[in-house]
């Protein structure tokens, strides 16, 4: 299997707010994945951010449609 493909911003590095969550007293912010849409908070699972990709979407919503920069 091959790694997670993170979503970039408009300069092509990773979007590290892609995924951005306020909760009270704790932020939590990472990429997401364009091919299995997973969020990784990169404060909380650092480690999490070598993964595997399924390969294949695994959300309860409809994938997105890809953004061209």
């Amino acid at each position: 299997m091959a790694k997670h493909q993170f979503q970039r911003d408009e300069d092509g590095d990773i979007d590290d707010f892609a995924f951005d969550v306020e909760e009270p007293g704790i932020g939590h912010n990472g990429p997401r994945c364009t091919v299995c849409g997973e969020s990784i908070c990169h404060h909380c699972e650092p480690k999490r951010l070598d993964e595997e990709c399924p390969g294949k979407w695994i959300q309860p919503w409809p994938k997105p449609e890809a953004r061209t920069v």
